[in-house]
C-alpha cells in the first residue's frame, strides 16, 4: 500500500519541487482512491497544489494507461476546462505503478438542478477541439459507435447470460434489449457527423464547479467518437 510518506520520499528524490516550481517543504496527503487509481495531494508553502496520481490498471485495455491519460490531458489543455498535466513517470522504476501529476481544482460536484449551463459550456469547449491524424493514431477511435456500444455491452453481460444468481426473466429482458439495439443500430447516421474527444464517464462527481470557473476531470478512458456519447450519458436517468 502506497502511503503519503512513500510519496514524500519520491517527491524528494525526483526533486519535484524544482520541476513543479513549488516552494519546499511539500506536504503530501491522501486525496481519493478508486479501483484503478490512487490519488494524493501535494501542497507547498505557498499553498500551490497538485494531484499526484498512481495508476493500478486499465479499463480500456491500453498498454500504457498512465501515458494514455497524460496524452489525453495534454491534448485537452487548449479547452481550458480540464486539468493540465505537469509530470509523467511511466518507467516503473520507483513505483510499480505509473505516475501522473496534474492540476488540482477546488470546487464541488455538479448539481443537475443548478449547473447545466456550466456543463454545457464544458462540453462545448471539449467537443469542438479539432481532431487530427496524430490523435486518431494514438487514441482509441470509434467510427461505428452503435457497434462499439453493443460490443461493450456484450463484454459486460458475459457473466450474466449463464448466471444462476439472476432471475431467468431478467436475463431474458436484457437479451431482448440487446437484440433491439442490434436491430435498430444506425452507424451510417452517426458516421456523417464529426468526431470529437469524449470523456465517456460524465457523472456529476467528475465535474468540479467553482465560483468563477468549472472543469471536467477524470480522463481515464477517453476515446475519439461522436459527442453524443457524452451527452446521452450525461442526460440518462441512470446517470442523473
Amino acid at each position: 500500500m502506497i502511503t503519503p510518506a512513500i510519496v514524500q520520499a519520491y517527491v524528494a528524490q525526483k526533486q519535484l519541487d524544482t520541476i513543479l516550481q513549488m516552494k519546499a517543504p511539500i506536504t503530501v496527503s491522501f486525496l481519493a482512491q478508486g479501483e484503478y487509481n490512487q490519488n494524493f495531494l501535494l501542497t507547498d508553502q505557498q499553498h500551490r497544489q497538485f494531484v499526484f496520481r498512481l495508476n493500478y490498471g486499465t479499463q480500456i485495455n491500453v498498454q500504457n494507461q498512465i501515458k494514455y491519460e497524460y496524452k489525453a490531458l495534454e491534448f485537452l489543455a487548449n479547452s481550458g476546462v480540464t486539468p493540465y498535466p505537469y509530470y509523467l513517470d511511466d518507467t516503473h522504476q520507483y513505483f510499480e505503478q505509473g505516475v501522473l501529476i496534474e492540476e488540482y481544482f477546488v470546487g464541488r460536484p455538479l448539481r443537475y438542478e443548478t449547473d447545466l449551463m456550466a456543463a454545457a459550456e464544458i462540453f462545448a469547449k471539449v467537443h469542438r477541439l479539432s481532431i487530427n491524424e496524430n490523435q486518431t493514431q494514438f487514441f482509441i477511435t470509434e467510427t461505428r459507435i452503435c457497434e462499439d456500444r453493443i460490443r461493450e455491452g456484450e463484454q459486460l453481460l458475459k457473466t450474466v447470460w449463464h448466471s444462476t444468481k439472476i432471475k431467468a426473466e431478467q436475463v431474458k429482458l436484457l437479451a431482448q434489449l440487446r437484440d433491439w439495439c442490434v436491430k435498430h443500430q444506425d452507424n451510417a447516421y452517426f458516421a456523417q457527423q464529426p468526431l470529437s474527444f469524449v470523456n465517456t464517464e460524465v457523472n456529476a462527481n467528475n465535474f468540479i464547479i467553482g465560483p468563477q470557473h468549472s472543469w471536467l476531470i477524470d480522463w481515464e478512458k477517453p476515446v475519439i467518437s461522436n459527442a453524443v456519447q457524452d451527452l446521452t450519458q450525461f442526460l440518462a436517468d441512470t446517470t442523473t
